[in-house]
């Protein structure tokens, strides 16, 4: 067999990963790695590569194995010398016990990640059996894991597909580790053999979005978040967020990001079901590189990496001291950082905050701004670039409901009145995969007695499908209004659903949400309508499409 000779290093830094002896065995400098950021240790692999630097480490020679409950795992192990694991055994069935823990875990995310996701198990290697194989020695501390790819396979027409083995610290007792014990034994293996299976699909090493390590950022978000969804206990993730939430304003593959967004895949997998991350992966091992693969099976449920990127900073904007049960990601959101905005002010009545950032590829500038007095803001585009981003809001209005929405290319966007206790947020994504660009606008506090007008801004989805949940209108109104309807005619100019919105509309943007049950229910047929939000003796009108 042909030797594809990369190195597949998880979870830690450079300054920790490597020790001494492996560095020399690679033929490394060590002076040469201080240009790696401090979790850049995938990094390293294309620099290997780069540099001609094939030596890979031999396999483990460990002189006793066992077959896991299940005989999809060869562990190999021993009980003397520096790499010897503890000798307790509990149970008296002359196994250690940590080497059971090490089978019954191995077998838990097999179950999970083959069975119930519906992956295919890592290729056969061939080597030692047909068993997948562990090798429990002592990693002192200087990482919790590491897959080594190791043969390629060349009995499928994936291009960079690989047998892999494993191995994994005896104990998990040094210091340097984070995560101690059994909870770092169940996280590794469970991280690392996602690796293993993620090596039988397809690991670019470079890709479309001239990244050095080409789609190793998505293999690192899978892993993290398969490490969480098998032992949501342990929470070892929580150690990586810091890389994102201090640095938010980076391109969503950056390298530093790597172990930070298993997240952002949470956050997905909730909107859309965990069955995405298998389809993504067969896409990818159709020979695509992840982000293509991404946005193509994400173009089936209408939206793409930039918009679920976007959409991301609202979920987590309720993190930390902003910790909402009912909007947070999960409850472990109050244990996240907080976020570092690109941009905070202090917003005055009359006052005017200019902000002009460059917002790299398939990055999100988030900007954050208070209020002392209560005044109407509106929203200047002054680069003129608004449509090429998504420019989201928030409005974190004090014991009111809080609002979402999308700045549209409109180059004035009034956002209506803010109180001495409100918070607004924007999340300005800049959509190309191909450049930065540069993004300037005005918060402008205006002067009462300027006048301004009602507007839908916004209806969706549309087209609305039967099987949708609700239909959305997002409006603005110039003022505060508590006797509101809203009415649907067809083309003919025929009324043919009608309803009065029991909430009071405010000043400002405001959503008025219709179940579909309520379309379905009278029989809606496909077609174009008209939307009309009758606010007092104002009328404003949109269109939207039907489709049954």
């Amino acid at each position: 067999m042909s030797f594809k000779n990369v190195i597949f290093i998880c979870l830690f830094s450079l300054s920790t990963i490597y020790s001494t002896s492996l560095l020399e065995q690679l033929g490394i400098d060590e002076r040469e790695l201080t240009s790696f950021n401090s979790k850049d240790d995938l990094g390293l692999i294309a620099y290997i590569n780069k540099k001609g630097l094939y030596k890979i480490s031999s396999r483990p020679q460990l002189p006793e194995y066992i077959l896991s409950t299940d005989g999809h795992f060869k562990i190999h192990y021993t009980t003397t010398g520096q790499d010897s694991v503890s000798i307790d055994d509990k149970d008296n069935n002359g196994i250690p016990d940590y080497i059971d823990e090490v089978s019954r875990t191995a077998e838990r995310a097999y179950r999970l990640l083959i069975d119930t996701l519906g992956f295919e198990p890592p290729p056969i290697d061939g080597v030692d059996g047909d068993e997948i194989d562990i090798y429990v020695r002592n990693l002192k501390g200087n990482y919790y894991g590491i897959t080594w790819p190791e043969n390629a396979v060349t009995s499928t027409k994936r291009e960079y597909d690989y047998t892999s083995y494993l191995e994994i610290d005896n104990d998990y007792s040094e210091t340097a580790y984070n995560t101690k014990g059994i909870d770092a034994l169940h996280v590794t293996i469970s991280h690392e053999f996602f690796h293993m299976v993620q090596l039988g699909y397809n690991w670019y090493q470079s890709n479309n979005v001239d990244q050095t390590n080409g789609d190793t950022f998505f293999l690192e978000w899978c892993s993290v978040w398969f490490e969480e969804r098998a032992y949501p206990e342990a929470n070892d993730y929580l150690n990586y967020l810091g890389q994102f939430f201090y640095f938010p304003y980076k391109s969503v593959w950056d390298n530093s990001y790597s172990y930070s967004l298993g997240i952002f895949l949470r956050y997905v997998f909730d909107l859309y079901g965990e069955k995405i991350i298998k389809e993504i992966w067969d896409k990818i091992g159709e020979n695509k590189y992840a982000m293509d693969a991404f946005n193509e099976i994400m173009s089936g449920y209408n939206t793409n990496m930039a918009e679920l990127w976007n959409g991301f900073f609202y979920k987590i904007y309720y993190s930390n001291n902003k910790y909402d049960p009912d909007r947070s990601l999960c409850a472990d959101a109050k244990f996240f950082p907080p976020l570092n905005y690109s941009f905070v002010g202090n917003f005055f009545n009359r006052d005017t905050i200019c902000i002009g950032k460059r917002v790299n590829r398939y990055a999100t500038l988030p900007v954050l701004l208070t209020f002392n007095d209560r005044c109407i803001i509106q929203i200047t585009d002054i680069s003129k670039n608004f449509e090429l981003t998504i420019f989201g809001y928030l409005i974190d209005r004090y014991l009111k409901d809080d609002i979402f929405g999308v700045i549209g290319n409109s180059r004035y966007f009034p956002l209506g009145w803010f109180g001495s206790h409100d918070t607004l947020a924007f999340f300005i994504t800049n959509t190309s995969l191909d450049s930065s660009i540069s993004v300037s606008f005005n918060a402008l506090a205006i002067p009462e007695g300027v006048e301004i007008s009602s507007e839908i801004t916004k209806i969706y989805p549309n087209p609305l499908f039967t099987d949708d949940s609700r239909l959305s209108i997002e409006l603005f109104s110039d003022n505060s209004y508590d006797k509101v309807s809203v009415n649907l005619f067809d083309i003919l100019g025929r009324k043919v659903y009608s309803r009065y919105i029991e909430k009071d509309i405010e000043l400002g943007i405001n959503i008025i949400d219709i179940d579909i049950s309520e379309f379905t229910k009278i029989n809606l047929s496909s077609g174009v309508y008209i939307v009309h939000v009758k606010l007092g003796e104002n009328n404003i009108y949109k269109k939207v499409t039907f489709l049954r």
